[in-house]
């Protein structure tokens, strides 16, 4: 038997619901002495089965979402497990998951960092992704991440985790409030590169901001502003391709670089993987 999805119980209901009333019409047409009494008292019926339709298939969506959830936090509480086991956090880390990255996506960059051993990891949008890369890197005995922050109380608060880990020898935090780029036909509010050492040189650029609501595009800006920063084997991880608007970003990249390869990668909010 098909699984019972909300497409299927809508389409069902109204089927049900159409035969019924084509019946009570036939009846009626059929039997001249009803009343109008005894046809209000059937239409009401069948408008409380439509409505009962919408009900039940509002259910069938709740419990759809319900066990999406809990298998997805099983699979989150399996990746968070596989991260403890790789590092010790000297200090509680910060929530993850909702606007923070979640634990496959941590583990995914983890991965990158300590396969790779990139020497320079730039991040747009730091946070607990900022910790991991700084004890990756720390494991790895070389190499620093920088973070890029637009918004000052957030990237106070990223400093404040960065020292509370003792992680200032591997991570930093950059606070670059948003201003209008120019790139191509768009205009994008993006981080300022006024203060960005312009001599680095990114192994590792990571895709996490600015907030996705600022523009349809809202982190396009990332490959053509940094371009000239990547390094000849650069990585880019862009996190939240779950969302069309980052998966269309990704197509634009590939195209405006031919040889740029994409892997995409089954994390919760979808990630994807670029190779220059």
């Amino acid at each position: 038997m098909k699984e019972l999805t909300p497409s299927r119980v809508l389409r069902y209901g109204l089927m049900l619901t159409g035969i019924l009333a084509i019946a009570a019409a036939l009846f009626f047409w059929l039997s001249p002495n009803v009343t109008l009494l005894q046809g209000f008292s059937v239409f009401l019926m069948l408008l409380l089965l439509l409505f009962s339709v919408f009900v039940y298939r509002k259910l069938v969506i709740n419990f759809m979402d319900a066990r999406a959830e809990t298998r997805n936090a099983a699979a989150q509480q399996q990746a968070l497990l596989y991260l403890f086991q790789k590092i010790e956090p000297r200090k509680a880390l910060p929530q993850m998951r909702s606007y923070a990255a979640s634990p496959d996506f941590l583990c995914l960059l983890y991965d990158l960092i300590r396969e790779h051993e990139p020497q320079v990891v730039v991040e747009c949008g730091g946070g607990v992704s900022t910790l991991i890369s700084g004890y990756a890197l720390e494991q790895n005995g070389s190499g620093k991440v920088l973070a890029m922050e637009h918004d000052a109380h957030y990237a106070a608060a990223t400093e404040r985790e960065i020292q509370r880990h003792g992680l200032q020898q591997r991570a930093s935090v950059l606070h670059a409030p948003l201003t209008e780029a120019e790139v191509g036909k768009y205009r994008i509010p993006w981080y300022s590169l006024k203060d960005f050492p312009e001599a680095l040189r990114i192994d590792l650029l990571v895709v996490d901001g600015p907030p996705s609501t600022l523009h349809e595009l809202a982190r396009y800006p990332a490959f053509p502003l940094l371009r000239e920063h990547l390094s000849k084997q650069a990585l880019i991880l862009v996190d939240d391709c779950i969302r069309p608007a980052e998966r269309r970003m990704v197509e634009m990249w590939a195209k405006e670089m031919p040889g740029l390869t994409v892997r995409w990668v089954m994390t919760e909010k979808r990630a994807a993987v670029l190779a220059v």
